[in-house]
C-alpha cells in the first residue's frame, strides 16, 4: 500500500510538459540500399514515399516507423544509445546518416520530423513517474542496503 502511495504522488509530481521529438525511422538491409535511400533523401525525395515503396514491394527489405513525440529520456529506449544521440543531434527536417544497428546487416536512417516542449501523454507521463520511483528505490536500498562479501568466511564443510 505504501509503495503504491509512493507511485501515486510520483505520477502527481510528474511534469505536464516537456521536451519532446516526432522521428521516422528507416531501417532497411543491408548498407548499399541504406546509402542509396539515403542519397534519394538528399535529393528531396520524402522519407515517407520511400516507406510506402518499401512496404509495397513483394521483397521487403526494410520499413518505415513513425515514433511519435516521446520526451527525450525514452529515445535511448527505442534506438539504443548511439543512434540516439545522433538523433536528437538534429534539427527538424535533417536526417542521420544511415548508422549500422545491433541487428547483423540492418543500418538505420532516423529523420527528425518535430521537435518542441508540449504536454506529455498519459502514458508518457506514467513512464516518467515509473523512472523517479525506480530513481528512489534503487538509491533507498543503497542507502539502507549494505552489502558485503563473505567468499572468505564460505565453510569449506557442511
Amino acid at each position: 500500500v505504501a509503495v503504491q502511495k509512493l507511485q501515486e504522488a510520483l505520477l502527481e509530481e510528474a511534469p505536464a510538459e516537456g521536451e519532446q521529438v516526432k522521428l521516422s525511422v528507416l531501417s532497411v538491409d543491408g548498407e548499399a540500399l541504406a546509402n542509396e535511400l539515403a542519397a534519394r533523401i538528399d535529393a528531396g525525395e520524402a522519407l515517407a514515399v520511400i516507406g510506402e515503396e518499401l512496404a509495397a514491394s513483394d521483397d521487403p527489405s526494410g520499413s518505415l516507423n513513425e515514433l511519435d513525440w516521446l520526451p527525450i529520456s525514452s529515445v535511448e529506449d527505442y534506438l539504443g544509445p548511439v543512434l540516439a544521440t545522433q538523433s536528437l543531434l538534429l534539427s527538424v527536417g535533417e536526417h542521420t546518416p544511415p548508422m549500422p544497428t545491433e541487428t547483423a546487416g540492418v543500418y538505420t536512417i532516423v529523420e527528425m520530423v518535430g521537435h518542441e516542449t508540449r504536454e506529455y501523454s498519459d502514458e508518457a507521463r506514467q513512464s516518467i513517474a515509473d523512472e523517479l520511483f525506480t530513481a528512489w528505490y534503487e538509491s533507498a536500498e543503497q542507502a539502507h542496503v549494505v552489502r558485503k562479501a563473505y567468499a572468505d568466511r564460505v565453510p569449506t564443510t557442511p
